[in-house]
């Protein structure tokens, strides 16, 4: 289901940043090594300089976005309180910094890849592929993902 809208190496790795960001929000610096090893199992094939560059960058460069917008971080939590500062207003600023950086950080990837001269969408589509041949089938894809959006909702009740 996400195969299809992360198909291409900008997509894939605005999917990277934007996850990344929101598991620091519930694992701080956890995220960083949790989303390195989800990233190399999809992409375990690719060792590449460019392909050690493209999933770092995004990790990193996410990460330090993060910092602007997540109330976990304790950096942004004594910044917020020593500056007697709204903490909505600071995390709807932040937030709003984190996506132009997040936006800003895309193109880079994009200017990066052409710097080392490779296609990294194709090499992307083809681990994906491969994935998929060895997944569960589509119905039972689908029934764990409404099984866990079910218990998600359900939690926060």
């Amino acid at each position: 289901m996400a195969h299809k809208s992360l198909n291409t190496s900008r997509k894939f790795y605005l999917g990277m940043m934007s996850l990344t960001q929101v598991f620091s929000y519930f694992l701080l610096f956890g995220a960083i090594p949790m989303m390195y090893q989800f990233i190399n199992q999809i992409l375990y094939k690719k060792k590449t300089e460019a392909w050690e560059n493209y999933k770092g960058t995004a990790l990193l460069r996410s990460f330090a976005l993060s910092t602007m917008w997540v109330v976990s971080i304790p950096s942004f939590i004594f910044a917020v309180e020593t500056m007697n500062a709204s903490l909505w207003i600071c995390i709807l600023q932040g937030f709003g910094i984190s996506v132009c950086g997040t936006m800003i950080a895309v193109l880079f990837s994009y200017f990066q890849e052409k710097h080392y001269g490779v296609n990294l969408t194709y090499g992307l589509q083809d681990e994906i592929a491969e994935i998929l041949l060895h997944a569960d089938p589509i119905e039972e894809r689908k029934k764990k993902v409404i099984e866990f959006i079910f218990l998600f909702q359900v939690k926060k009740v």
